[in-house]
C-alpha cells in the first residue's frame, strides 16, 4: 500500500510546484509587459519634448502611434492571460478604470491600474 501512496504523493508535490512556477512566471510577463508600456510613454513623452526643429519631424507622431497601439490592451494576449486570473468584481473594476483612463496622460493612470492589479495577485498567490 505505501508503494502506492509515494508515487502519488511525489506527483502532487511535483504539481503544486509547477503551478506555482507557473503563476510566478505569469507576473514576470505581465510585469515585462508593463516595462514595455512605461518604456513607449517615455518615449513619447521624449519626443513630444522636442522644441527646436528637427529634421524627422515625423518622429513624434510615429511614437504617439505606437503609445496608442501599446495602450489598445484588447489585442494583447497578455492583458487577457492577466483578466482571466480576476474574479468577476475584480475584472469589472479594471476595465471601468482602464476605459476611464485610456488615453489620459499618455496611459500613466492606465499602467498604475494594471501594476497594481498584478501586485494583488503576487500577494494573494504568496509570491512575494
Amino acid at each position: 500500500m505505501a508503494s502506492l501512496i509515494a508515487p502519488w504523493a511525489q506527483w502532487g508535490a511535483e504539481k503544486r510546484r509547477g503551478q506555482h512556477q507557473r503563476k510566478i512566471n505569469k507576473i514576470k510577463v505581465w510585469r515585462g509587459e508593463i516595462d514595455k508600456l512605461r518604456k513607449a510613454v517615455e518615449e513619447c513623452r521624449a519626443a513630444s519634448d522636442v522644441t527646436d526643429y528637427n529634421p524627422d519631424y515625423e518622429y513624434y507622431p510615429l511614437k504617439e502611434s505606437e503609445l496608442k497601439r501599446a495602450l489598445n490592451l484588447d489585442t494583447q494576449q497578455w492583458y487577457h492571460s492577466l483578466l482571466e486570473q480576476l474574479d468577476a468584481n475584480e475584472r469589472s473594476q479594471l476595465e471601468a478604470d482602464l476605459r476611464e483612463y485610456a488615453q489620459e496622460n499618455n496611459g500613466e493612470p492606465a499602467i498604475a491600474a494594471l501594476s497594481k492589479t498584478i501586485e494583488k495577485l503576487d500577494k494573494r498567490w504568496g509570491l512575494t
